[in-house]
């Protein structure tokens, strides 16, 4: 399963997101972490609906906001592991 993740290394709003995927990774090595900086790659975020980060992308399914704590991350990624 594949996870992109919208972010920006001057982003204080992403640190615990990235904390969280990160700790899922270990858990789930089978996933895959797309890290996408939207400093680098503004055009392809905008073709991808991203209004703001942090932004989570599987397949179809979308999550963003200003604040997304840790246990969203979670749940986002486990209620979509198993529909792509």
């Amino acid at each position: 399963m594949v996870i992109e993740y919208f972010k920006s290394m001057v982003c204080p709003r992403c640190i615990n997101v990235t904390r969280e995927l990160a700790k899922l990774k270990q858990e789930y090595p089978q996933l895959e972490i797309k890290f996408i900086e939207i400093i680098t790659n503004m055009a392809y975020a905008q073709e991808q609906g991203v209004k703001g980060i942090p932004f989570l992308r599987i397949g179809e399914a979308k999550l963003g906001g200003k604040i997304i704590p840790g246990h969203k991350v979670r749940e986002f990624v486990l209620s979509n592991m198993n529909k792509v």
